[in-house]
């Protein structure tokens, strides 16, 4: 089973729920790291982080309403296990104030 990599990055510039990432067909994914960045210098601004298990019917929040401060980064650690079909999300309480990195390892 080969492990991959990944660095996924978003700009958050809108202020409702992103689906970041999918887990493929025949892959596990392990969340290692998420990074909020805020590039405003001078507001601060509210996170969530959550994922919806394939087939469930609402989202499970890792995190809701951190404050992430002008100009400094929320970071987020792991391990959560992912599998195939579940959707990492991310929001912003404003839009074009926050950057997103997701890293993580897909097994497949």
């Amino acid at each position: 089973m080969p492990n991959s990599y990944k660095s996924i990055a978003k700009k958050l510039d809108v202020n409702t729920t992103v689906s970041a990432y999918t887990v493929p067909s025949a892959t596990t994914a392990i969340l290692n790291l998420v990074t909020f960045a805020n590039i405003d210098a001078s507001n601060s601004d509210s996170i969530e982080l959550s994922y919806r298990k394939s087939g469930d019917a609402s989202d499970t929040f890792l995190n809701k309403g951190a404050t992430v401060p002008s100009a400094t980064t929320f970071r987020f650690d792991g391990p959560i296990v992912l599998n195939v079909g579940d959707i990492l999300k991310v929001k912003a309480a404003t839009a074009n104030r926050i950057d997103v990195t997701i890293h993580l390892m897909e097994i497949t």
